[in-house]
């Protein structure tokens, strides 16, 4: 039985739900990741922008190479590792793709920006000349992978799909809110910005207070702090509900 998505072709290009073994998942998922490491990479090629071996800088042939040890099919494997039942993958497209996101933060510790001639000796040594890129490389090919809140399966699966129903931005902005119990969730909803359809308003709230209900929301602030495409002030302001959370009450 080959690969399937259920709700269209192999290619999942309107997510789904994957079915297939690992390498049906690198075969038909794999150029999708192409395209995301290439969009959360770009501005950090554009920041560095010279080749970090041999610092040359020309404008376009500038690539984003992982540091070995971590390359794209060996974050797939690790990733899918909670996902797979008797050596068949079974992984909600979207929830792999924000998974994958976040293994390359921060970004400028898991990719390196290097010309396509110094690339391609990467990829056939694992190593560079330079001490600093090999300090990078060594330190980053030892850690396993870890996911939200340090603990894969269900948790993670479950997480993901309530962020993704909330928003991580919405859920930063209105956190107090969504946590205070005293708040019905009518009055919550109403707090959410007119932008947001009623039917969504009150979704939004309801997915938000199942993640504190089940005690999610330190994992769901972590999460957001290590994800790839979070604005900088969600990130801020997450990071600052983090330090308030570990901060010893008086």
């Amino acid at each position: 039985m080959g690969a399937t998505c259920s709700r269209t072709s192999p290619s999942c290009e309107n997510m789904g739900t994957f079915t297939g073994t690992t390498s049906e998942f690198r075969r038909y998922i794999g150029p999708r990741l192409r395209n995301i490491v290439n969009l959360i990479t770009r501005q950090h090629k554009a920041e560095v922008a010279k080749c970090e071996q041999c610092g040359c800088s020309e404008k376009g042939k500038l690539e984003a190479a992982h540091v070995a040890g971590r390359d794209r099919n060996q974050l797939i494997d690790l990733i899918l590792q909670p996902f797979i039942k008797d050596g068949i993958v079974t992984v909600d497209v979207a929830i792999f793709e924000k998974l994958f996101e976040t293994q390359h933060h921060p970004i400028h510790k898991s990719i390196l920006i290097l010309c396509r001639a110094c690339h391609k000796k990467y990829d056939a040594r694992g190593t560079l000349a330079s001490s600093k890129t090999a300090e990078t490389r060594t330190h980053y090919s030892v850690p396993k992978l870890k996911l939200v809140g340090g603990v894969p399966g269900a948790s993670t699966v479950k997480l993901v799909r309530l962020l993704q129903s909330v928003g991580k931005r919405t859920f930063v902005r209105h956190y107090r809110e969504f946590g205070d119990l005293s708040l019905t969730n009518q009055k919550v909803s109403e707090m959410l910005p007119s932008e947001f359809t009623e039917k969504s308003r009150i979704s939004r709230t309801a997915h938000a207070r199942r993640i504190f209900r089940d005690g999610l929301q330190h994992e769901a602030l972590e999460f957001i702090c290590n994800s790839a495409r979070v604005d900088p002030e969600t990130r801020k302001n997450a990071r600052k509900f983090l330090r308030l959370q570990q901060r010893p009450s008086s």
